[in-house]
């Protein structure tokens, strides 16, 4: 199970670092189309689409590699057993706001498929397109969360890779 976890994780962030890289082109074909002096309707839309698909897609590997920007203020005060209570509680606190989150993300993506929501900008796309990968983001996402809870109350470490790429405990 923890390889399959490993393994959605590191698809989702492989997605994420691909929809990045489309900002970046996106932005790119922009402005070069402005220098040649026409307009690719739609562009912005994309890019927009694709932050927000690559926020929620890397969010679950950010979670899993300790990226996530953390206060230890309070922590490095408690001792051991407080810590690991404290963090139970903010990961439950945490995993329950991603549930609601996706929830409604997944209703999101389910209403603009049932009644046909198209974008209003100049791309005119159904809705439900960009707001999948936001959906599928969450989903993965909220698993992240629930998988670092049940570590963290098992009493697995955790294993986060450190700025070379090498696991470490």
């Amino acid at each position: 199970m923890r390889q399959l976890l490993d393994r959605l994780y590191a698809i989702c962030a492989g997605l994420a670092c691909l929809f990045l890289a489309s900002i970046a082109f996106l932005v790119v074909l922009q402005v070069a189309t402005r220098i040649l002096g026409f307009l690719i309707p739609g562009l912005i839309e994309f890019a927009t689409y694709a932050m927000v698909a690559s926020v929620f897609l890397g969010m679950a590997q950010t979670l899993h590699s300790d990226g996530h920007i953390r206060v230890t203020l309070v922590l490095s005060m408690l001792p051991p057993s407080g810590k690991r209570v404290f963090e139970i509680a903010a990961l439950a606190v945490a995993s329950g706001i991603m549930l609601f989150f996706t929830y409604y993300a997944i209703d999101l993506v389910r209403q603009a498929w049932q009644f046909g929501y198209r974008d209003q900008g100049m791309a005119n796309i159904p809705l439900w397109l960009p707001q999948s990968g936001m959906a599928l983001g969450a989903i993965v996402s909220t698993i992240s969360f629930i998988d670092a809870l049940v570590g963290v109350i098992v009493g697995r470490p955790r294993i986060v890779e450190n700025s070379a790429g090498v696991a470490e405990l």
